[in-house]
This record gives structure tokens, sequence and C-alpha cells, in this order.
């Protein structure tokens, strides 16, 4: 039985729509950050490699995610092939979080075939120490601070010594509309100078130091 034009352009819309939702969904991710995109929130501080090296970091994440990372807490048999590390969860947000660091990175263990390695979280109370495993995939991603411009930076777990999250802050944009409105109400010959960039961009830049536990309001889950 032959389609009419209508069942034909009917079906090929719905093969159009079947293939990008299954696209969608091969991208789909629970990073929060990924394709190149910087993080909303800027985690700053410093990182030490495996080198011994230390440098200043911006937009520190773990592997992307900078608040609800996963972590395992450790079961009392290490040398259990088939436990199962999700069974017993802990979420971590680096707006809690002064110091994470590896003590021994040789020291891997592994469950049902993936490999882990333990983890030393310092509380930004600088009082409270955990200890976690974390898959040995994930790394801390950030850009390091350079004269000429930042440089992406990507160390795995087992090429890290420690990272100290030291603050982190938020970029705050003015709406489109005010700009606008701004623009066109205040005259050039009225409009002030500002004195210094840094006064100019502390009009839309809100920091924040890791010298007392706060919350960011949409950034604790």
């Amino acid at each position: 039985m032959k389609r009419s034009i209508k069942q034909n352009l009917a079906l090929n819309t719905l093969g159009i729509l079947l293939l990008c939702n299954w696209g969608n969904n091969d991208e789909k991710t629970d990073a929060l950050v990924g394709g190149g995109k910087k993080p909303e929130v800027n985690f700053y501080g410093t990182v030490i490699d495996n080198t011994g090296t230390t440098v200043n970091a911006n937009d520190i994440t773990i592997s992307g995610m900078y608040r609800q990372i996963p972590v395992y807490l450790e079961p009392k048999d290490l040398t259990q092939k088939d436990y199962n590390p999700a069974d017993n969860i802990a979420r971590l947000d680096l707006a809690e979080i002064s110091k994470i660091s590896i003590e021994n990175p040789e020291k891997l263990y592994t469950f049902l075939n993936r490999t882990y390695i333990e983890i030393h979280v310092l509380s930004n109370d600088n009082k409270t120490t955990n200890k976690y495993i974390i898959e040995t995939s994930k790394k801390v991603l950030f850009d390091e601070v350079n004269e000429s411009g930042p440089i992406e930076r990507e160390v795995a777990l087992t090429a890290l010594q420690e990272v100290n999250v030291k603050g982190y802050n938020k970029d705050i944009k003015p709406a489109v509309n005010e700009v606008k409105s701004n623009a066109k109400d205040t005259p050039k010959s009225n409009t002030p100078e500002p004195e210094s960039k840094s006064l100019l961009l502390s009009q839309y830049h809100h920091i924040i130091p890791h010298d007392k536990p706060v919350i960011v309001p949409g950034l604790l889950g």
C-alpha cells in the first residue's frame, strides 16, 4: 500500500526526532561543566602534582564537578574484590573543603574490576579530616594561573599530591535590559570614569574567601 505524502512526512519527522533524542542521551553527564565551558563558580587555590610543583589554580573541579562529587566510604576489608563501593556513597562539595590530599598514590584498591585510590579530605573548618576512596579515573581539572594566560591542566589523582581550596567566587552579570537602559538614559558627558579596572570589576564580581564556612544560594544540593 502506497503511503501518502503526509504519512511520509510524519514518519520522516518522527525519525529525525528519535535521532536527536538519541544523540542528546549520549551527551548527558553528571558533570556540572564540560564542552569547553567554565564552571559558573570559580574555586581557586593551589595544586601540587607528583613533581612537587605548586601552581596557583582557578576553576578547580573534580572531573568537571564542584558539588555533589561522589566518593565512597572505605570498607573494613579492603581486599574484598566483589565489594561494591557504590553501596556506601558520600557526596562532597568543594565549598565545604579546605584540602584534598593523596597520602599514598601507589596504594590502590580494586573492587568489581574498578580501581580506587584513597583521598584525605580536610573540611574548611581546618579541623575535620575524613578518608574516602574514589575512582582512579577521576582527574583534577583547573586553569593554571600564568602571566601569558591561563593554561588548562588535567592531573590524574594518581599523579596528585594535594589540592588546596582557598575560596570561590561567582561572576554577577547585570541584566541586558538594565545595561541598555543605562546606556540610553545616561549622557556620556555625565558618566564618571572608573578609578581602576579593579573597581569596575568589583561591581560585578562577588568574592567569597574561605575564612569561614559560607553557603552560596543554589550551590549546595
